[in-house]
């Protein structure tokens, strides 16, 4: 007998932080194709395996394990052998980044994208999701 387990979607979003909306994914088997998102995306899996294409290459990311895609970046993120996964992801308003970035390295003329793309450490993950 086979169970299918119960996929569930729920987005988060705060009046009281416009540049950031929130998702957690459970038990998802749905494909993406290639796309790409005006924000920085930062996703962490929770659970399962999955096939990051981002740009030119691929990569297999595992649980507990962060991604971070810059703005405007095509790329596309599947579960492998159709298995579930388990995610949770963050959208930041590029706009606003670029901005936190200025307080740092002072007036730019663009969001400078981040070039670590992935995190294999459980603390970061851990605190990530909390």
């Amino acid at each position: 007998m086979y169970l299918k387990k119960i996929y569930k979607s729920t987005f988060f979003k705060s009046k009281n932080l416009p540049y950031l909306e929130a998702r957690f994914v459970k038990n998802s088997e749905n494909h993406y194709h290639k796309h790409f998102h005006k924000t920085l995306s930062i996703g962490a899996i929770e659970e399962g395996q999955v096939s990051f294409s981002y740009q030119k290459s691929d990569t297999i990311l595992q649980s507990d394990e962060i991604v971070i895609i810059n703005p405007n970046i095509i790329h596309s993120c599947n579960p492998i052998k159709n298995e579930a996964r388990t995610y949770h992801m963050i959208y930041l308003d590029s706009l606003w980044c670029q901005n936190l970035q200025e307080t740092i390295f002072g007036k730019l003329k663009t969001y400078i994208p981040i070039s670590k793309l992935n995190i294999k450490n459980k603390s970061i993950f851990n605190e990530f999701i909390n």
